[in-house]
């Protein structure tokens, strides 16, 4: 299938081909190959809750999602955003969220904007284990020595999402927008499994983080 926001770019299982027509890639993108595994799945599949495990079990963790705001917050990189998205003054992230959710030519500019800075302070973090919830959409995977898919029933995870945002169909809606699991779990060297009792998903994640420091 293609990848969300990259047009060029089409994924198969343990390869990426890359077309003319694809954005260039940040150069610190293939430094991470060795040195982190990614951790990914859907909204409310568990993954923050297995990042915390395996940061209990001695690993070195980050999250895409923090560094991006990050990010954000730097005022260089917000006056770019700014200038080449042609946004008015004061906006904030909400703004932000609005506007690129419906122009993807403007959601495409953000991303060659933030995603090298959030590449490279990623690198910089030494992390043993990245959080990255868009890992199979923006086609980034095999960045990464390995991937770790976080995941539970599609009823679950509904009524998880349904619960932490208070609207049933708000949830249904966000759910349906994303990437199935089942998908993921496709480019998955191993995964995790949270819809079992708090103990079993323990000892896989142990068993995630005993195989990454025996590697």
């Amino acid at each position: 299938g293609r990848c969300r926001d990259h047009p060029g770019v089409t994924v198969r299982r343990g390869a990426q081909e890359r077309e003319a027509t694809d954005p260039p890639r940040a150069p610190s993108v293939g430094d991470m190959a060795l040195l982190a595994a990614a951790l990914t799945g859907g909204v409310a599949e568990g993954k923050t809750t297995v990042l915390r495990m395996l940061a209990e079990f001695g690993l070195k963790t980050a999250s895409a999602d923090d560094v991006a705001r990050e990010v954000l917050e730097d005022p260089k990189v917000m006056a770019r955003v700014q200038s080449e998205l042609g946004l008015g003054a004061p906006f904030d992230r909400d703004a932000l969220r609005t506007i690129v959710s419906s122009d993807a030519a403007k959601r495409r500019a953000l991303n060659e904007i933030v995603h090298p800075e959030v590449f490279g302070r990623l690198v910089e973090s030494g992390a043993d284990v990245i959080e990255v919830p868009l890992l199979i959409e923006t086609c980034i995977q095999s960045a990464f020595s390995r991937t770790w898919v976080v995941w539970c029933s599609p009823q679950e995870q509904l009524r998880r999402l349904a619960m932490r945002l208070g609207d049933q169909g708000q949830a249904e809606r966000l759910v349906a927008s994303q990437l199935p699991s089942k998908v993921k779990l496709a480019f998955a060297d191993r995964s995790v499994r949270t819809d079992r009792p708090l103990g079993s998903v323990q000892r896989e994640a142990e068993e995630l983080a005993r195989s990454l420091v025996s590697r």
